[in-house]
């Protein structure tokens, strides 16, 4: 992982398997792996992991079971809740930028579509960006 270093790395731990979770790509009731092994790949230290999962444990997409370590829980409907309420979440706060920065509705609609058809991955990034097209103009 590449971390950012505006942003505590627990935080974009928390991120990155809180993706991985809504996402699909860690399944219901799938095991996470121990907080060593996440801490060595990501060249961390078990605090910063163990700082992640607790957040994660408290948002409720992540259980610990005695003896079996830690796991994502098995209640579909829960993780499906938690999506929509990111997705509502951050729609709200990138319509809140759009309308401060001066953007009607027909113009939110055809950013969105131009972006829409943008192959990009836009990942979890909070940060304006410095350099490249949009720095550029």
């Amino acid at each position: 992982m590449n971390f950012d270093s505006k942003i505590p790395i627990y935080l974009q731990l928390h991120d990155h398997f809180q993706k991985l979770i809504l996402s699909g790509e860690l399944a219901p009731g799938m095991p996470i792996p121990s907080f060593r092994k996440i801490a060595s790949e990501a060249q961390v230290n078990t605090n910063t992991v163990q700082c992640a999962m607790i957040s994660l444990v408290h948002e409720g997409l992540v259980g610990k079971q005695t003896g079996k370590g830690y796991s994502v829980i098995k209640d579909q409907e829960k993780i499906m809740y938690r999506r929509q309420e990111l997705v509502q979440y951050t729609t709200k706060q990138f319509l809140h930028v759009m309308k401060a920065l001066g953007y009607d509705r027909q113009q939110i609609i055809e950013v969105v579509f131009q972006y829409s058809n943008d192959n990009s991955d836009y990942g979890f990034e909070n940060r304006i960006p410095t350099k490249g097209k949009l720095a550029e103009r």
